[in-house]
């Protein structure tokens, strides 16, 4: 059967010789920090509080704070939640994890506590903390849609006018943007057009619907990973006013996606499966600085370098067709490249309210518009893509805030929220099938206990995410996404 989907034929168009676009560079520069349980609960609004070793990873100047060592380590449970809106109809999922979102060592040493000019200590870190949770599961169907997702394969192969010959070909062969017209070719879902006489026509492709037959859609998304910050830190106090601090970050990334799409027609069936699996490394440097103009007032800033990664992704595209018999055809694709987040800058206070409450504030700018790809394999400069990141994204600011107050001696108990700025300009689009958005924001509570050389904190954050979702198959390319992240996290932490 006929039928002309002219968006669905443009995010094919769209489509490059990686699995990513524009929109997934966000994946790897709009990150938010999981360290400790106290740091959590204060919304990780500690850029000018320090003492804490969530601070090496925000402004290294906090471990200049440190009065003796410690080591910390934060296990955590997470309760994930998603629900998206398909064709009028709200459509939920949900997972569970445990996790390890920090483990550090800080050893302070003490070297003088004389006059105002004097060196009082040096203190160093090491250990990680968690920037990003990909752990994710969403869900959604739509009943008797009038279009095919072979409609889109179909348009396109027509209008790329892709030849038998060259979709004969092994699937390494060909380009990678093709390879969804060479899975459905194999699994006979797509077939050579023909004349009145009967001939094949080169070039071009009808799919084995009948005209108007109607499909059942169900697709699920599950992705799992994390992105990793190893850090080696070190800081100076001078005389308990000025402190200064650097982090080398060594960033571990593993970021896994599933993709399943099924239809059902009206008596045979097929599925799509697309796999993603992006690794890599990244480097940056950060430095800060706090000043203590009174005991009750403190100022922070801090610099992050961009993140440089070199990263290598493995695409694997399987195509199942259950007809007079079960086919099935797939492919796998690997693409490396490197990647460049954008700079950041931390400015940030706190104010100690009679050593019984402290509230701490933090805003951090960044341009997602200078983000970069480059030295893609086969000596592709990815120029095009970073012109997409150019068009559609644009400076934020993001803003955490926290507060703490002491109940006694040993408990105290604590509140954060944080806000991170859209990403996305206000007409940013892929293949103009609606506008990207990404609005994320967190509220957190804790409490902690403190006896002698031991402390335990534990927090509460809900992170609530709301976005849009863009694949190729029809009904699902625009689709409202509302997902909720909630986790408990618990420190344990000894000094010496």
């Amino acid at each position: 059967m006929k039928r002309i989907h002219y968006i669905i034929v443009l995010i094919f168009l769209s489509s490059t010789a990686f699995g990513q676009t524009f929109a997934d560079a966000l994946l790897l520069s709009n990150t938010q920090i999981h360290g400790t349980a106290r740091s959590a609960a204060m919304g990780n609004a500690v850029g000018a509080l320090g003492g804490d070793f969530t601070s090496l990873s925000v402004n290294p100047a906090g471990i200049g704070l440190y009065q003796t060592s410690e080591f910390t380590f934060t296990p955590s449970f997470s309760f994930n939640e998603s629900e998206v809106q398909v064709g009028g109809q709200k459509y939920s999922d949900n997972d569970f994890e445990f996790n390890l979102d920090q483990v550090g060592y800080v050893g302070a040493y003490k070297l003088s506590s004389s006059s105002s000019s004097s060196l009082v200590s040096v203190n160093f870190g090491v250990g990680f903390n968690k920037l990003a949770d990909f752990n994710q599961t969403a869900m959604g169907a739509f009943n008797q849609s009038p279009v095919s997702f072979l409609d889109g394969i179909v348009d396109y192969a027509n209008t790329e006018s892709l030849s038998n010959g060259y979709l004969s070909r092994q699937i390494g062969e060909i380009e990678y943007r093709d390879w969804q017209a060479k899975l459905a070719w194999e699994t006979f879902l797509m077939n050579s057009a023909t004349d009145i006489n009967g001939n094949e026509i080169d070039g071009q492709y009808v799919s084995i619907l009948f005209e108007d037959e109607r499909v059942d859609q169900r697709k699920t998304w599950v992705t799992s990973g994390s992105i990793t910050e190893y850090v080696l830190s070190a800081g100076l106090n001078f005389n308990h006013k000025f402190y200064l601090g650097a982090t080398v970050g060594i960033h571990d990334v593993y970021y896994k996606r599933n993709q399943l799409y099924t239809e059902q027609l009206s008596e045979d069936s097929f599925s799509y499966r697309d796999r993603y699996l992006l690794t890599g490394t990244g480097f940056v440097f950060k430095l800060g600085a706090i000043y203590k103009p009174t005991s009750s007032v403190r100022f922070g800033l801090a610099f992050h370098t961009p993140t440089y990664y070199q990263l290598d992704e493995e695409n694997n595209l399987i195509m199942s067709s259950e007809l007079q018999r079960s086919n099935r055809y797939e492919g796998t694709n690997l693409f490396g490249y490197d990647f460049r987040t954008p700079l950041k800058a931390v400015l940030s206070g706190a104010f100690v309210i009679n050593k019984a409450a402290i509230i701490s504030f933090d805003a951090e700018y960044l341009d997602y518009s200078s983000m970069r790809y480059s030295d893609g394999s086969g000596g592709d400069d990815m120029d095009d893509i970073d012109m997409d990141i150019d068009r559609n994204y644009e400076q934020v600011f993001n803003f955490r805030l926290g507060g703490e107050l002491r109940v006694t001696n040993q408990v105290s108990v604590q509140a954060g929220y944080e806000y991170y700025g859209e990403p996305f300009k206000s007409n940013a689009s892929i293949a103009d099938t609606g506008s990207l958005k990404h609005e994320l924001s967190s509220v957190s509570v804790g409490v902690g206990y403190s006896y002698k050389s031991f402390f335990i904190d534990a927090a509460f954050k809900q992170y609530t995410k709301n976005s849009n979702i863009f694949d190729q198959q029809p009904n699902f390319s625009n689709l409202a996404s509302d997902s909720y992240n909630r986790k408990l996290l618990l420190t344990l932490g000894f000094r010496f």
